[in-house]
């Protein structure tokens, strides 16, 4: 299946580089479906991650301390919370509306639904963002990066996040 007009940007960087912070300009500025993950801190401290969907939708993705079979460093992650994520993406995947996947990393790929999920929004034919770590951890995370229209760095665009956000709404015109 060929993507046909599907363009396909990719927001790569380590841990706290804007990804999330771009996604949510991006879409501020042309709408669109998906979700975008928040770091949730508590006095002070990283406790964990919550997804945030364009639906309403607020629910943790992990946290220290669940106790879960699917673990991520000290980050336990709710897995029924991942695949009901994955079955509503999957049900608005032929929406014309730009699709954004924030992020594809390594709590979300813990899902086999979430990894199903990310191999169909390869094969979309509409506009889709998504971000991803620096490293290919995983085969569908390295295909993404090769079939990428725009890749960009979070952490070159430090300072420059609007130039950045230009780049990527010139793509999607």
């Amino acid at each position: 299946m060929e993507r046909g007009d599907c363009v396909l940007i990719v927001v790569t960087g380590k841990p706290g580089s804007g990804k999330t912070t771009l996604v949510e300009t991006v879409i501020s500025r042309v709408g669109g479906e998906g979700f975008t993950t928040r770091e949730v801190r508590e006095r002070g401290r990283r406790v964990g991650f919550k997804i945030v969907t364009s639906w309403g939708e607020e629910m943790w993705l992990a946290r220290v301390g669940h106790r879960s079979p699917a673990r991520v460093g000290r980050y336990g992650v709710f897995l029924e919370n991942v695949e009901r994520l994955a079955e509503k993406m999957l049900k608005i995947l032929e929406s014309d509306e730009l699709l954004y996947l924030d992020e594809i990393g390594k709590m979300e790929m813990k899902s086999k639904s979430f990894e199903d999920l990310v191999w169909k929004v390869l094969e979309r034919s509409f506009p889709t963002l998504v971000t991803i770590p620096v490293v290919d951890f995983h085969p569908v995370v390295g295909e993404i990066r090769r079939r990428a229209d725009l890749v960009i760095d979070a952490f070159e665009y430090w300072d420059r996040k609007e130039d950045a956000t230009e780049m990527i709404l010139r793509m999607l015109k």
